[in-house]
């Protein structure tokens, strides 16, 4: 029989409290968690050096299988179906890549890219300005009032909203970094110059591509007769001209679902339908040439009528940064004062007073346009208004810019260039190139814990 002394009490008491504590820290050390503790079991991935957690991924991977985007992917893709597993749907027959394995590329794409972006963002100095900190603020606010108001934790409720092991701390997180890689394309996209040279050799490689052509267009969505529709409208086409495009078509389909605009294409980078395309830039296209195209796969018509032939733009026109700010939308003219004297006293003081204005552009004006252009305007013609007679005084000077008040409330611009129209293109094109090279070839590591990732 074996003798209980005080020694072997405390030696039993060590033991336990070892095993124990080996139990715990191995649970710990191994187990994803939602608090962003980078342990061995919460490091999905490495990407350019950082440590991304896998609440981090499930975030953007819940983000990319939302039931709106599953309806939208059975829309495009005919063998799509929404209810089975990603993993038992076949997204490439040649490869026999599944759709779970494409979803999880893009995924890591977007995470690569952000972080790509926010880290070179970090290197250059760039930070989150305090509109935007106050913006993220609010957002972590908004969710942990949700989450009160059903009586549950912030952290589950952003797991349950945002997908597993997404605590509140990821999407903070999250927010903060996408601001600072947002601003970080503002910087260097004011940063990046070009040279003659290098202007030269574009045109030279890409003339052809440069030509560009402004044309009218009327597109009618919803026809179930493609045919009949298309008749209709070219029974139309004798009567219309450049002058009464919008209300004979107008007046012709008042019926029927109609957007009628005004465009410019640029033959290097149109998005536009590739028939439109092609009719638009074809050799023998002249000024007030006008045609109907049919679109089946989406059951739309389009009646375009070119305002003038295909060519390289050389005028010399203009480059300005924008910001408007409307009374309506800051509630009365006091507080709209104090945030334009903010603003202007802000962009004044900084030591890069185009970025600062492109990131202010960005926090104001992204509920005017799609997605972030530092409030960029290109290919500006001299004329009588205000803020044109302004930017194309002689005297004008890069980061000049003056604030202009309106009966709606307040347009901020800026002077940035003068020259050749089409050189202005060439610097989205260059620029835009040079961005996404410099978000390639990312050092890219799955780690232990990539295995519990679940969307």
């Amino acid at each position: 029989m074996i003798k209980i002394t005080n020694k072997n009490r405390k030696n039993a008491v060590v033991l336990i409290l070892s095993a124990f504590f080996a139990v715990f820290t191995g649970l710990f050390l191994f187990t994803p968690n939602r608090a962003e503790i980078l342990v061995p079991g919460n490091t999905a991935i490495t990407v350019d050096g950082l440590n991304v957690s896998v609440g981090f991924y499930n975030y953007f991977f819940s983000s990319s299988t939302t039931p709106e985007i599953m309806l939208e992917l059975e829309k495009e893709y005919d063998d799509f179906d929404g209810s089975v597993p990603l993993d038992e749907q076949i997204y490439d027959a040649k490869t026999g890549k599944t759709w779970a394995e494409y979803i999880d590329e893009t995924v890591k794409e977007q995470i690569s890219r952000l972080v790509k972006a926010y880290n070179e963002g970090v290197s250059a100095g760039v930070s989150i300005f305090d509109e935007q900190q106050k913006s993220v603020d609010a957002i972590i606010k908004s969710i942990e009032a949700e989450a009160d108001k059903l009586s549950v934790r912030a952290n589950d409720y952003t797991c349950y909203t945002y997908g597993d092991y997404v605590g509140i701390k990821t999407v903070k997180k999250i927010l903060e970094m996408s601001y600072v890689a947002q601003n970080y394309y503002e910087y260097f996209s004011v940063q990046s110059k070009i040279s003659s040279d290098e202007y030269d050799s574009y045109y030279e490689k890409n003339k052809d591509m440069l030509a560009s052509v402004e044309y009218l267009c009327c597109k009618i969505t919803g026809v179930t007769d493609i045919n009949e529709m298309k008749t209709a409208a070219e029974m139309l086409l004798p009567k219309i001209s450049g002058s009464n495009f919008e209300q004979v078509l107008t007046e012709g389909f008042s019926k029927h679902n109609i957007q009628i605009s005004q465009k410019k294409a640029l033959l290097l980078n149109s998005d536009e339908n590739e028939d439109i395309k092609k009719w638009l830039f074809n050799d023998f296209r002249k000024t007030g040439d006008k045609t109907v195209i049919a679109d089946e796969k989406n059951e739309s018509i389009y009646v375009v009528l070119s305002v003038n032939a295909p060519e390289i733009e050389k005028e010399i026109t203009c480059s300005a940064r924008e910001i408007a700010l409307r009374v309506n939308d800051f509630g009365n003219w006091d507080e709209l004062d104090k945030i334009a004297n903010e603003i202007e006293n802000n962009i004044k003081k900084a030591e890069n007073k185009e970025y600062a204005f492109a990131v202010y552009a960005d926090i104001y004006m992204n509920n005017l346009q799609d997605g972030s252009s530092g409030g960029l305007i290109t290919n500006l013609k001299q004329s009588n208004g205000k803020a044109e007679t302004w930017l194309f005084d002689s005297k004008r000077r890069r980061e000049d810019f003056i604030r202009l008040k309106t009966e709606n409330g307040y347009y901020l611009i800026m002077f940035i260039d003068k020259k050749p129209s089409w050189q202005f293109w060439v610097d989205d094109e260059i620029k835009n190139e040079e961005f996404k090279s410099n978000m390639k070839n990312i050092e890219f590591k799955t780690k232990f814990a990539f295995r519990y990732t679940k969307g």
